[in-house]
């Protein structure tokens, strides 16, 4: 069953890919410069997080903790988010703007980047200072 979740007036980047679900009770789509969390349940949005000057390009669900979101942007920066609270966690300064964020499979509490400058980096935000 398809149903659109809402229309919310904002424009998408070229490398964006951002829409995901934690599978419980979040689903999370990003525009240019937010993040859109509705609940799975009842479609309605709940929260909208807005901290980004830059175009955003990916953005992928914690494997552990079903509040985290890490998403990346033009402004070479990885943020690990708490959606609930919509704060964040962690941030990842970087030379080159990152275009790929994923949690690994394997090991929960590392996230892959891959940058535009063909740089592939496994980064574990909580051995690193926010």
């Amino acid at each position: 069953k398809m149903r659109q979740c809402a229309l919310v007036p904002a424009g998408n980047h070229a490398n964006n890919c951002g829409a995901t679900t934690n599978g419980e009770q979040w689903f999370a789509w990003c525009s240019n410069l937010a993040i859109y969390v509705a609940d799975l349940k009842t479609y309605q949005l709940r929260h909208i997080i807005a901290g980004y000057a830059q175009p955003i390009t990916c953005m992928d669900w914690s494997p552990v903790s079903p509040n985290q979101v890490v998403c990346s942007a033009m402004d070479a920066t990885v943020s690990v988010w708490d959606v609930e609270s919509e704060t964040t966690l962690y941030t990842l300064n970087l030379d080159s703007a990152p275009v790929l964020v994923q949690w690994c499979s394997g090991d929960a509490e590392k996230i892959a980047v891959a940058s535009e400058n063909g740089t592939v980096r496994f980064w574990q935000p909580s051995s690193s200072a926010s």
